[in-house]
């Protein structure tokens, strides 16, 4: 991926800002939740923690790229793409499925 000098000018001046973003998705810069570090991704088991995640995912404008890309990591943990990890498996398997009944007709 190839980033316009400009745009790369307005990446550096970010303060959330870091060279991982210049190997990450395009679409992860226009994440609502990229820069929210009061916000703990990885934990599952606090109720209101989850639900301030799927909140800001809620209103997130990439959200369907972001769920595509984790719930093709079948091992990421965490809050993404506006599900858990466990919801991203339920997705996962019922893709699996679906691709199965489509092979056998």
């Amino acid at each position: 991926m190839v980033i316009p000098r400009d745009r790369y000018r307005v990446l550096e001046d970010d303060p959330a800002f870091s060279l991982l973003d210049l190997t990450r998705p395009g679409w992860m810069v226009q994440a609502a939740c990229r820069g929210r570090r009061d916000l703990d991704w990885m934990d599952e088991r606090s109720q209101s923690n989850v639900s301030a995640c799927l909140e800001v995912c809620g209103r997130c404008e990439v959200r369907a790229s972001c769920l595509a890309h984790f719930t093709a990591i079948p091992d990421q943990v965490g809050i993404a793409g506006g599900a858990t990890a466990a919801a991203r498996k339920v997705i996962r398997r019922a893709a699996t499925k679906k691709e199965q009944s489509n092979a056998a007709s």
